[in-house]
């Protein structure tokens, strides 16, 4: 079911980022923490503790650029009419909860 709703027409970019970013936490983290261990850090005293945490920067560096991607997209909630007259009006998209509440009774 996940997966079908990833292949429909308005999610394909959506699936193809992800993809593309769960492929990337797959192998980046483990080139990373071999190649630092065998050809970066082979001269230091424990360099798997250097290497993993090369490893831990990339992870982190992959997770911040796929945050990034994804709060970059574009709004689709942009066509949608306004209740509200005013053009800063907060009740605008969402109702009004707790103190901010007016009572209508």
């Amino acid at each position: 079911m996940g997966y079908s709703l990833l292949l429909a027409e308005q999610n394909r970019d959506v699936g193809r980022k992800l993809g593309i970013a769960t492929g990337l936490m797959f192998t980046l983290p483990f080139v990373t923490y071999y190649a630092c261990y065998y050809y970066v850090f082979s001269n230091m005293v424990d360099p798997s503790n250097w290497s993993g945490g090369a490893a831990v920067l990339v992870t982190n560096i992959i997770i911040m650029a796929y945050v990034v991607v994804a709060f970059s997209e574009p709004d689709d909630d942009d066509d949608v009419p306004k209740r509200g007259n005013a053009v800063h009006d907060n009740d605008a998209r969402h109702p009004r909860t707790g103190i901010f509440k007016r009572r209508v009774d």
